[in-house]
């Protein structure tokens, strides 16, 4: 028993010595100020033995935090730590800070640490950063003269920043997310923060961006027909491309289907192979999505190119008309491909309603008839089948229908030129209807309204009473319509120029003046005048309509039922009816067309005076010209 107590004396006098020891050692490490040098990598550390590290408190500068490691503990208690590690609690900037710890802070085996803080990591070659095109897609990537894992960094950009990651001595940025456009310019600015805080502006300069990648050449077009078996499509841009992401689809009402290929890079090609035939009569889509250049640079958009495949020979024209075509004629049908010179196409093709010869040269049928009857309907049919060079079949029948000219022209006379005056004539019908344009040249507007008139009777042949016929003569007055004057070639008011009751030499103008000799020198010494009366007498028609410019007035001659059709076609068309209106018009007429008519034979006539004197007012005419006619 003796010798335990013994033991145990001897054991606390050695443990009371090992702290004295400690304490001396402590002591002796308190005398001077410890000179530590900050890093921006990362904790700063020195070699520093603290008793009683957990009673240690900080006194002095409050922007560091002291911590202390590698701790000698007796249970949880920590007897000394022989690391003093220093964290900043606000940006660090540089010259020397002064950090004391002691115990309980109450000045007791207290140190002082002498932080010596380097100026902040800069940009390295801060002159050359940035002076060439950036790309919009890549990071970028900027590096500094000291490793940093103090401060953080964003990339600024007209208002819109991105966060950056710090790696040792390097910047990456991701400008991405930023949205920036290719080939433009723009303000940058790299800013520093300290949790969260900003420090200051490292670095703020204009930049460019890498002008866009172009397609410059491409074996497929937007909206291309494609005729033959295509196995591959080749796109070239104007840099060499790293990546894409290539599609091609088949596209189907309101879905689209995969169709598998193989893309391959070859410089700036992009080379894409097909790897089954395409389906025929289809619709298409080739994209290109998430292009890369090698600098970087990317399409201003995706690419989509959309184009289709032909079913075969299909017809694109054929050089007639509905209706009005002539009585002798080659049609020429023309196709979108070439027809496969072994293929007889006689077999494919049938003319009804005249005897035809059909011959075929490349892409285009030739259907010849000769002599056809007046309004003879033609049909020509292409049955299906017809081949084209790439052995590609014609899948649907083509018809079309057409008609010859249902009217005959003549020749009623002479100009003082020499220009001809014609005559169309509609049907064959015991009662006449005559419509006359242009015995005023310079009222062009009656002219172009007959023409109107007689395509309109041409296209709608079958609804002219069987009963009827109709005359039409758009131009009665030739030289004047050449030399856009309202007299002829003698310069005689040719509707001054007729045997009426009134005929008279001298006439007068629109503004009143007397114009000697303007009615001629005898009633009809005028050619244009004797053709149309000669017509006229021969026709005997039951209504004859003269149409004039530009007063926009409907006038009967108060021959048989004029007046009531002067009103039907003032109802009609919105023009005033004048008739029997004294006055109508500002001066003097004599010798006109209808009141020789009425005068001479009892004919009925309507004048009508068009509003303008060069728009036939056609749509407004229509139903009251057909009205007439019906009449």
């Amino acid at each position: 028993m003796i010798k335990n107590k013994n033991n145990i004396i001897l054991i606390k006098k050695i443990g009371l010595g090992l702290v004295i020891y400690l304490l001396l050692v402590c002591s002796l490490a308190y005398i001077q100020p410890k000179k530590v040098a900050f890093s921006y990598q990362g904790p700063t550390c020195t070699r520093q033995i603290t008793a009683l590290p957990d009673l240690q408190k900080s006194d002095g500068d409050t922007s560091f935090e002291i911590s202390f490691q590698d701790r000698l503990k007796i249970g949880n208690f920590s007897i000394l730590a022989a690391k003093t590690c220093f964290n900043a609690k606000k940006a660090p900037s540089q010259g020397q800070v002064t950090v004391k710890t002691s115990l309980y802070g109450k000045n007791i085996a207290s140190k002082n640490y002498r932080l010596s803080i380097s100026e902040k990591p800069a940009l390295t070659q801060l002159s050359n950063i940035l002076t060439e095109p950036i790309s919009t897609i890549r990071p970028i990537n900027l590096s500094l003269t000291k490793n940093d894992e103090i401060f953080d960094y964003k990339l600024g950009i007209d208002n819109k920043d991105t966060v950056c990651d710090t790696h040792n001595t390097s910047i990456i940025c991701n400008i991405e997310p930023l949205k920036l456009l290719q080939g433009k310019e723009y303000s940058i600015k790299l800013v520093r923060y300290f949790k969260g805080q900003k420090v200051d502006t490292v670095v703020e300069k204009p930049i460019k961006t890498i002008q866009a990648t172009s397609l410059v050449k491409s074996s497929l077009t937007n909206k291309q027909v494609i005729y033959d078996k295509p196995t591959s499509f080749e796109l070239e841009f104007d840099k060499t491309v790293v990546k894409a992401l290539v599609s091609l689809e088949k596209i189907q009402k309101d879905s689209a289907s995969k169709i598998d290929i193989k893309s391959e890079y070859l410089d700036k090609k992009i080379l894409i192979q097909i790897a089954k035939d395409l389906d025929r009569d289809s619709e298409y889509r080739l994209s290109v999505n998430n292009l890369e250049a090698n600098d970087g640079s990317t399409l201003l958009e995706p690419l989509a190119i959309n184009f289709s495949t032909s079913g075969g020979p299909k017809v694109v024209s054929i050089n007639a008309s509905s209706s009005g075509e002539p009585q002798s004629k080659t049609m020429v049908i023309t196709f979108d491909q070439l027809i496969v010179e072994s293929q007889s196409v006689a077999p494919f093709v049938s003319v009804s309603g005249v005897t035809a010869s059909v011959s075929r040269n490349k892409n285009q049928i030739f259907i010849t008839y000769n002599n056809a009857p007046l309004c003879q309907n033609i049909n020509v049919q292409v049955k299906a089948g017809l081949k084209s060079d790439y052995d590609i079949e014609q899948k649907y029948s083509w018809s079309y229908n057409t008609r010859t000219i249902c009217h005959t022209s003549s020749v009623i006379g002479y100009s003082v030129g020499g220009r001809a005056i014609l005559a169309h004539t509609f049907g064959s019908g015991s009662k006449v209807i005559l419509y006359t344009g242009n015995i005023h040249g310079s009222e062009v507007s009656s002219k172009y309204l007959m023409d109107e008139w007689t395509n309109e009777l041409e296209r709608n042949f079958d609804n002219i009473p069987k009963d009827r016929k109709v005359v039409i003569v758009p131009t009665i007055n030739p030289d004047g319509l050449a030399s856009r004057s309202r007299n002829n070639g003698h310069n005689i008011d040719l509707n001054r120029n007729f045997g009426a009751f009134d005929w008279q030499t001298d006439t007068y103008s629109g503004s009143g003046q007397l114009v000697a000799g303007g009615g001629g020198s005898a009633p009809m010494s005028e050619p244009e005048a004797k053709a149309i009366a000669n017509l006229t007498v021969s026709l005997m028609p039951r209504l004859t309509m003269s149409f004039h410019a530009a007063a926009g007035y409907t006038i009967g001659n108060q021959a048989g039922d004029s007046t009531n059709l002067a009103n039907i076609y003032s109802n009609l068309s919105g023009y005033r009816n004048m008739t029997g209106v004294n006055g109508a018009f500002s001066y003097p007429i004599t010798g006109t067309y209808d009141d020789w008519a009425r005068d001479r034979y009892g004919l009925t006539n309507v004048l009508v005076e068009l509003s303008n004197s060069y728009n036939s007012e056609f749509y407004r005419n229509k139903s009251a010209l057909w009205a007439m006619l019906k009449s």
